[in-house]
């Protein structure tokens, strides 16, 4: 969020994760979401503060391009995770980032996806530079 590119949106943007379980049994054991960073951008925070007091979220780590969420558990109820991204530095044409869930004792169990910063690619450095 937001989807599209806006001025704002280059420099902030939020990561909306919503995660249920669709397996066999009524619900997960404890349960990973990796959600890698896209390139030049570091998480807020305070957002990262917001979502350590979710209910189901037992821990979180944060690596350098990582942001590990540990899951008490997933029903079929649908669930949504949230934090904030902000960019560090300009990356030109800017790649997807997967994310990767998984039942942490059935990693037979798991699923990916890939996200994209709303605005895909940074604006051309080499113009910035010679406007002056």
């Amino acid at each position: 969020e937001p989807k599209e590119c806006t001025e704002s949106a280059q420099s902030r943007f939020s990561l909306v994760l919503h995660a249920r379980y669709s397996g066999e049994r009524s619900a997960t054991n404890m349960a990973i979401i990796e959600a890698k960073l896209p390139s030049g951008y570091i998480p807020v925070k305070s957002s990262l503060r917001q979502l350590e007091k979710q209910r189901l979220v037992k821990r979180l780590e944060v690596q350098n391009d990582q942001v590990t969420l540990y899951l008490d558990q997933l029903t079929k109820e649908a669930a949504s995770f949230t934090f904030s991204l902000e960019q560090d530095f300009p990356v030109k044409n800017l790649q997807p980032a997967p994310v990767r869930l998984y039942d942490y004792y059935e990693t037979g169990e798991h699923t990916e996806a890939e996200y994209s910063a709303p605005c895909g690619s940074a604006p051309d450095v080499d113009t910035m530079e010679n406007s002056h």
